[in-house]
């Protein structure tokens, strides 16, 4: 690549350069450094009695469990000694007791340990364990661990451990609430075949789900007996859809679907008799699909104390204490609920650091394309913002459209990765709007093929009328409209400045795609569906037609772009070219690169280096707030394309 590089602290002298009055900076804002800090309380769990609560949190460098009464979490204290990680853990039914899977020494193990005291027993599987497959009702002093290479059955009493015998090796298995093997799941060739048992210990298909159907497809668990399969699938419908499965007969009924959105492999299953409960499928806002009506009520009176989706994370042995979750767009809050009484208590936030801040308000509406396509949206306004008496903001904010990766996969709505720059950005003075358009998944076979050789036409098509919708419904400002995502997302955000250059403002494009045919160099043949077939004529020019990277000429606006030089889903070659063909053209373009990122950046620094320049960034071009970028920019390790950087577009 033909680039200027300079070093991390460059940026601050950049900063300086900016004309006075250009930012408007502010003390109260959120800290970024909080925004991006990890969460301190992971695996939050309720004891088997509902009266203690326990969670995975920071500890000497590494990781520990630890415990604390729900009358009072302040008095939370590590249980267990650190390890390097605890790679999950449950608390066993009807015992004062946990089992954990702890690496220590770069080894993982299985233990057991005392509520009590803490006391540990480290158990002797045979070959190092993998995960905790399930517990059971019908064997509360057991434990199924799947190990490298099988699974075993460990009485936590007694100390024995008991073999597992499969005379298949498959992929994944289902188990009964007995320990019984009931399915086997076999991965072919990009989908799965489905196995039942039969006599002497043989196995026979009576399941096949291809591919495509294989991406929104899954077996999820069997009944207590290991007679009906709890199967989501979209074989015969649009949606995916939850369906009871006789592993007999091979007869199937459908339990719940949805009509614009596939049922979601999270499930709620009585922990007494292994049957499903309940269902849930997003488009835009959870909904709830009821198959035992008698839990209806508790969710009806959850969804009543405050704003936000209701999910359950872990229940009591009995089922009759609930740990709450509610997603309204920050951090995860934990609430204990007690089913008979109806009474709540509130624990803790999933992150320590944001406890106390205001959090952005979120509202969900529904966008209508050009040709008629409904999705959903949800915009994140800063928590000052006045409504109207349409709940709409009382005045246009300065807007940036969110477009999420993938595109194909369902994307998750309640994922703090993402919502937490929703969040900074709401907290720093603009509305985000998080949309969904054609090709992506969760909303039906329709809709994920309705993206088919429509990247940068039609499904670009869909950021253009969302970003539309929020003007002319009073959300967005026109002349203080930006784009930002990544992966696919930050391949349309560079669309949209090439081939739609008058519709936004500025645009950040994170790992993004420029040259669709190096992505489909690196991708499965099926992609080829999705893209274009390069092997002829018409493929090639229109796979050509689609790629920003030959369109530079027709950015006008500032665009910041950022990549990982170990990325090998979108690999930098994207970010490279397209900044070398928009410095070569005089295009305000400025670049950061993290040589030891990967896709999806995972260190936390990182991210606040890259969003102390992207706040100044969006701020020159929109006109938010900021963030002093103080030391922040020395945090990570990344270095610069320099030139024209943020200055273009400064307000």
């Amino acid at each position: 690549m033909q680039q200027t590089t300079m070093p991390a602290f460059f940026l601050i002298f950049v900063f300086l350069l900016i004309p006075a009055g250009a930012v408007a900076e502010s003390a109260e804002l959120v800290p970024r450094a909080d925004i991006f800090s990890e969460s301190d309380r992971n695996l939050v769990k309720l004891s088997g009695n509902g009266e203690t609560v326990s969670f995975v949190a920071p500890s000497q460098g590494g990781e520990a469990i630890y415990i604390a009464p729900v009358a009072d979490t302040g008095k939370a204290k590590p249980l267990t000694a650190p390890a390097q990680r605890v790679a999950g853990y449950e608390w066993l039914n009807g015992e004062n007791k946990i089992v954990a899977v702890m690496v220590r020494e770069g080894a993982a193990s299985l233990v057991v340990i005392d509520a009590a005291n803490g006391k540990e027993t480290k158990l002797d599987l045979g070959a190092p364990p993998v995960r905790i497959e399930r517990l059971s009702a019908k064997r509360p002093s057991e434990v199924l661990v799947a190990v490298e290479g099988g699974y075993r059955i460990v009485n936590v009493k007694t100390g024995t451990v008991s073999l597992v015998w499969l005379s298949h090796a498959f992929d994944r298995v289902i188990f009964d609430s007995r320990f019984i093997p009931a399915v086997g799941e076999e991965r072919t060739g990009g989908g799965f075949s489905l196995y039942r048992p039969k006599d002497a210990g043989a196995w026979e298909k009576f399941l096949d789900v291809p591919f495509p159907n294989s991406q929104f497809s899954r077996a999820f668990s069997v009944d207590e007996k290991g007679n009906t399969l709890y199967l989501i699938d979209d074989l015969d419908t649009d949606t995916a859809v939850l369906k009871a499965f006789d592993i007999g007969t091979g007869e199937s009924r459908i339990l719940a679907r949805d009509p614009q959105a596939d049922i979601t492999p999270v499930l709620m299953v009585d922990p007494l008799t292994d049957r499903v409960e309940s269902a849930t499928s997003y488009f835009g806002d959870m909904r709830r699909h009821y198959i035992d009506d008698s839990v209806r009520k508790d969710f009806e009176y959850l969804a009543s104390l405050r704003p936000g989706d209701v999910g359950i994370s872990s229940r009591s042995f009995t089922g009759d204490k609930w740990l709450v979750a509610y997603l309204d767009g920050g951090p995860v809050r934990y609430f204990w609920y007690d089913r008979k009484s109806r009474k709540t208590e509130y624990l803790f936030l999933s992150h320590t650091a944001l406890e106390g801040f205001p959090i952005a308000k979120r509202l969900m509406s529904e966008v209508k394309t050009r040709d008629g396509l409904v999705f959903p949206a949800h915009f994140y306004l800063p928590a000052e913002t006045e409504l109207n008496d349409k709940g709409r903001p009382a005045k246009p904010l300065p807007t940036l459209i969110y477009v999420h990766g993938g595109p194909t996969v369902a994307y998750p709505w309640n994922s703090w990765y993402t919502n937490r720059i929703f969040q900074l950005l709401a907290d720093r003075g603009y509305a985000v709007m998080r949309i969904e358009f054609r090709g992506t998944g969760g909303f039906g076979k329709k809709i994920a093929d309705a993206g088919n050789l429509e990247w940068g036409k039609k499904m670009q098509d869909d950021v253009t009328d969302a970003a539309r919708w929020a003007v002319s419904n009073g959300f967005a400002d026109k002349e203080r409209l930006g784009i930002f995502g990544w992966s696919y997302g930050g391949y349309a955000t560079l669309a949209a400045l090439t081939f739609t250059p008058d519709e936004f403002q500025c645009g950040m494009a994170l790992y993004p795609v420029s040259d669709l045919k190096i992505l489909l160099d690196q991708s499965p043949l099926f992609w080829r569906i999705k893209l274009g077939d390069e092997r002829t004529e018409e493929g090639r020019k229109h796979l050509r037609e689609t790629s920003p990277l030959f369109f530079a000429e027709r950015l006008s606006k500032p665009v910041l772009i950022t990549h990982g030089g170990k990325d090998t889903r979108a690999v930098p070659v994207h970010s490279d070219k397209m900044t070398d063909e928009l410095m070569s053209r005089g295009k305000p373009v400025t670049y950061l690169y993290y040589p030891e990122e990967v896709h999806d950046y995972r260190l936390a620094d990182n991210w606040i280096s890259l969003f102390a320049a992207a706040e100044k960034f969006f701020a020159g071009c929109l006109g938010g707030r900021a963030q002093p970028a103080g030391e922040d920019l020395k945090k990570g390790e990344f270095e610069v394309t320099a030139d024209r950087l943020l200055l273009v577009g400064s307000r």
